[in-house]
């Protein structure tokens, strides 16, 4: 087993983590994200005391860990059903469907997916760039109405505008909403940290996402 000095996420976030950092932490988490859905697994309880820290500022190095809920999603939508993850990070759909959360706009919940997991990431970047929680009043009146998303505490921060658009995407009510951890690594914001894409995967064969970074579809920021 693996041994890590440095603790993990949570001991780190006392105060707003650079904009820098952030992304380094974010672009990890992701990649681990976009490694463990494309093989099937849900975490489920992704959380930044489940954030392992191998390095710090300023050049963060991060792992995935404590995978002792994470479960291997069902075929077709990848459907899961049982009561996991921790309050605060817990996406929507999850805290409907158990009756935790009071919300008509989510219908008669029964299962969920590994768009979860991308919720509870947003969660993660938003406290690690503001020092606080994105929803401090509750859940159900940000999904009856969306547009109530705390840009201005992000905005206030004088940090890129890409980086409030990123995380409202992680964070959008809609589990069908929310990009998937592939299509979340070729956001604008985390373009710096980007390798460069294989010829058979060209900007000509990413057309398919191209909707998503329209100004008036809105998942994704539109690119600089």
């Amino acid at each position: 087993m693996e041994y890590f000095p440095l603790g993990d996420l949570q001991a780190y976030l006392t105060s707003p983590l650079p904009e820098t950092e952030v992304k380094q932490i974010c672009f990890q988490i992701l990649e681990g994200l976009d490694f463990m859905h494309r093989n099937g697994f849900a975490h489920r309880d992704l959380k930044p005391a489940n954030i392992l820290v191998k390095s710090h500022s300023p050049d963060w190095w991060v792992k995935i860990g404590d995978f002792g809920i994470s479960k291997r999603a069902g075929e077709g939508l990848h459907a899961l059903r049982t009561l996991s993850g921790t309050l605060g990070f817990m996406a929507p759909e999850v805290l409907v469907q158990h009756g935790l959360l009071d919300s008509a706009e989510f219908g008669e919940v029964r299962e969920y997916t590994v768009a979860v997991d991308i919720w509870s990431l947003g969660e993660i970047i938003f406290r690690a760039l503001t020092n606080e929680p994105p929803f401090p009043k509750g859940l159900a009146s940000y999904i009856k109405e969306p547009s109530s998303y705390p840009f201005e505490v992000i905005d206030k921060l004088n940090i890129h505008w890409n980086a409030g658009k990123f995380v409202w995407n992680l964070l959008r009510p809609m589990p069908a909403d929310r990009p998937t951890a592939a299509v979340a690594l070729r956001h604008p914001w985390l373009a710096s940290l980007q390798k460069p894409l294989p010829a058979a995967e060209s900007t000509g064969s990413l057309q398919k996402y191209e909707h998503l970074f329209a100004p008036e579809n809105m998942h994704l920021a539109e690119p600089e």
